[in-house]
């Protein structure tokens, strides 16, 4: 397809002796991905589909995740406006809405470094919750941009049933400088 773009990824993993809710064991994930991506007619778009599994101790792992940016720019509208996303050349407003889900009653939650955030158990719930977000990026210059950011993370059932279970506001704005 004109104006279109392929890619495929695959990522390894191995940790012996990992710990997580349901004990200790050896650790192997593979991660392969998609991602379809381009522009065409005053649209753009980037979709990608990743697929995990592999195995901890004894028991088979599955998880998987897909997500987009898709807009349509205004080329013939003053500073050429993308929708919902791009208001300037230097000036972007993103939004989004990510949801969670655990794959089975019998996961945990965990943060990013593989620490348990919530047990499996006091729960037969799926659903973890739901998060919209706007963010702002201003580039000043050709080294300095200016961003701040703005999530509210709404709890779901698995939450409200196995805890404490408070709905959380982020508000984050930082300056980066490349050298």
């Amino acid at each position: 397809m004109p104006g279109a773009g392929f890619d495929l990824s695959y990522l390894g993993l191995w940790r012996p002796d990992a710990e997580f809710v349901q004990g200790t064991g050896d650790e192997l994930r593979h991660s392969t991905g998609a991602r379809l991506f381009g522009e065409r007619s005053g649209w753009d778009w980037n979709f990608e589909g990743v697929v995990q599994f592999g195995s901890f101790g004894g028991s088979n792992l599955l998880a998987w995740t897909f997500a987009s940016d898709t807009g349509f720019t205004f080329r013939g509208a003053p500073l050429a406006p993308r929708l919902g996303l791009r208001l300037t050349k230097r000036l972007k407003l993103t939004a989004d809405w990510d949801v969670f889900w655990r794959q089975s009653a019998g996961d945990g939650l965990y943060d990013s470094g593989g620490n348990v955030l919530r047990a499996p158990g006091g729960s037969e719930a799926r659903f973890v919750g739901h998060q919209p977000g706007l963010g702002l990026e201003w580039e000043l210059g050709r080294h300095a941009t200016l961003s701040a950011a703005y999530a509210h993370f709404f709890t779901g059932a698995f939450l409200r049933q196995s805890g404490p279970s408070a709905e959380v506001d982020f508000v984050a704005v930082w300056l980066s400088y490349r050298f």
